[in-house]
């Protein structure tokens, strides 16, 4: 099976819209490989689902986006359940999403000064990029948490949840009257796990400052339930 050129036209322009926000030029090495994995995990969410990719909701993008092993699993059991194999075949062909894995899932050698072999320069990460910085590890471990972070933030505007960093006071529970700044929502999943649940998030993690006595210092960063916040002034 050859790939649905128009499904993956869409997952493409829909991973470019999602990662438009990340901070990266819009051209840059690190935003096309955000981009690339949204696509990829809106293409294999289309085939499990059996929906256009328009019609998924990035409610059900981000999930598999949380784990490497969740991600990596959707994508090589769905494609290989449609029978289209990302092998040397595929490869060969210039299969788009066969291209993009393979580039996604590409580990990139170094030398014992850590610069890349003479052959590899011009496809190799740039120095000054995230995955010049980590390599030789493959864009699918680097970048995974950006693509998470670029489908969460479509997912708090749509929710309309807080933003990362907003400082806010704790009212109830535990921590009740002390102050910190949020992390991040703690979206609760359906039954299924497929899914975040409807709604605005149940609960944010909350940076409350550091811990007494730690060195290295740690931070406590409780999951504290959102009727329990409320927004500093």
């Amino acid at each position: 099976m050859e790939t649905d050129t128009g499904a993956w036209n869409q997952a493409v322009a829909w991973g470019e819209e999602l990662a438009a926000g990340d901070g990266q030029p819009p051209r840059s090495w690190d935003h096309q490989a955000i981009a690339g994995l949204l696509a990829v995990a809106a293409y294999a969410l289309a085939l499990r689902e059996d929906l256009a990719v328009e019609q998924l909701g990035v409610d059900r993008l981000i999930v598999p986006l949380f784990r490497e092993s969740r991600f990596r699993e959707l994508v090589e059991a769905e494609l290989d359940r449609a029978g289209q194999h990302l092998g040397v075949r595929a490869l060969a062909s210039q299969d788009p999403v066969a291209v993009m894995w393979a580039w996604l899932t590409r580990s990139w050698p170094v030398d014992e000064l850590r610069q890349p072999p003479p052959e590899d320069a011009a496809e190799y990460p740039p120095r000054y990029s995230i995955g010049g910085r980590c390599v030789p590890r493959p864009a699918v471990e680097v970048y995974l948490m950006w693509a998470a972070s670029a489908a969460d933030r479509a997912l708090r505007a749509e929710r309309g949840a807080w933003a990362p960093r907003t400082p806010v006071r704790v009212v109830g529970g535990e921590y009740a009257g002390r102050s910190g700044r949020l992390e991040n929502p703690a979206w609760m999943l359906t039954e299924a796990r497929d899914q975040v649940e409807p709604g605005p998030p149940s609960a944010y993690v909350v940076n409350l400052g550091p811990k007494l006595g730690t060195t290295p210092v740690e931070y406590l960063t409780p999951c504290i339930p959102a009727e329990h916040l409320t927004v500093a002034e």
